[in-house]
């Protein structure tokens, strides 16, 4: 089982050196390299078989690392076949088995089924640390972008180009708490949550200094939120004024059925109440990432809220909509839902968080 080899040293062999240009927020999406993306490799019960998909076929492996990047596997310990990526038979990475991904067998490694289901689950490190990953080139193309909506917040990015300070306020369920980046969990590399990842390359980008306010909550659905806006905003603002809100709400909702006609009045409203509070502030809304498609939480009611997160982006002024939930569909295709959770139900490991900033910020910022 995989727990025995979770901190195991890679070989000494010469490998090459990993690109030192790397920002761990610029999009996956955009040249030929793709840096430190997770898999967890699974041990096939049939063939025995130990192995995992990446989103592109490479052309060469620059390094594989162990998921807080402190460990390097030797290249001896892996192979490539199209986009399946397999440990040899001497290889020291983790992997699972098919019975652990039902949760089986992690008790000392800090996972265990999910509470009525047969799917592996942890708030802790204890999945993460199965992820291997993988920096690699490839000659593919990714689909799913991000279209620049800068002209839907007029007002913050006046400030922004004119290198102003910005007050960023954002309101949401636990993945806009920063559930769960290495950062929130306290383990390297320790990459922030997604909003201070905004936070940080907006400053990187325009020089301004973007003040962060969060008043998000785990386990928050849109009502929630309805309901302790007009609290939580100056709370959190500690008196300041906002210039842009991000909000997202839609995870919890979907899970528990709640309609979207009913999530799409109270996210409406939650803006008004923001507007209502700052009149001059602009909105990103962020359409949720779905949850695994293994897990309870997967259900046809969260796919419904796309198309009304779309026209409540076209219909409100000054709204921008950040997209996330047909590129986890799109991520969902290529790789298994925990390679890219850290609880393996719905919220995002490191991968996936630097996919909410760059998503994010190519939608405002282009």
């Amino acid at each position: 089982m995989t727990g025995v080899m979770l901190f195991a040293c890679g070989g000494c062999g010469d490998k090459p050196e990993t690109p030192k240009a790397y920002n761990p927020f610029d999009p996956f999406w955009e040249g030929e390299t793709v840096y430190n993306e997770p898999v967890v490799l699974v041990k096939d019960d049939a063939t025995g078989e130990i192995k995992g998909n990446l989103l592109f076929a490479p052309t060469e492996i620059i390094e594989v690392k162990n998921y807080s990047l402190e460990t390097t596997y030797d290249p001896s310990e892996y192979t490539v076949e199209g986009s399946t990526f397999k440990a040899t038979a001497s290889s020291t990475m983790p992997f699972m088995t098919e019975a652990n991904l039902r949760g089986e067998g992690g008790e000392d490694y800090g996972y265990a089924p999910y509470p009525g289901s047969n799917i592996a689950f942890t708030e802790g490190v204890g999945l993460v640390m199965q992820q291997v990953n993988v920096t690699y080139k490839h000659k593919g193309a990714w689909g799913v972008k991000p279209t620049v909506q800068s002209q839907d917040i007029p007002n913050a990015m006046a400030k922004l180009k004119k290198g102003e300070d910005i007050n960023l306020f954002v309101f949401g369920d636990s993945i806009s708490t920063g559930a769960n980046s290495s950062g929130k969990l306290g383990i390297a590399p320790y990459l922030p949550t997604y909003p201070q990842g905004v936070a940080n390359q907006l400053t990187a980008k325009y020089g301004s200094k973007v003040n962060l306010y969060n008043g998000s909550v785990g386990g928050w659905m849109s009502s929630d939120g309805l309901t302790n806006i007009a609290a939580a905003l100056p709370t959190a603002m500690n008196g300041n004024i906002p210039d842009l809100a991000i909000v997202g709400f839609g995870m919890n909702d979907g899970s528990l059925r709640v309609p979207a006609t009913t999530y799409t009045d109270n996210v409406l409203r939650i803006i008004g109440a923001i507007r209502e509070y700052a009149p001059n502030c602009d909105i990103v809304l962020i359409s949720t990432i779905l949850a695994n498609p293994e897990s309870p939480q997967n259900t046809s009611f969260t796919p419904q809220y796309l198309a009304y997160d779309r026209e409540l982006a076209n219909t409100v002024e000054r709204v921008a909509l950040v997209d996330m939930m047909t590129l986890s569909q799109e991520l969902y295709k290529h790789k298994r839902g925990v390679d890219l959770l850290a609880n393996n139900i719905n919220h995002p490991n490191d991968f996936l968080t630097r996919c909410y900033v760059a998503n994010i910020i190519g939608t405002i910022c282009g």
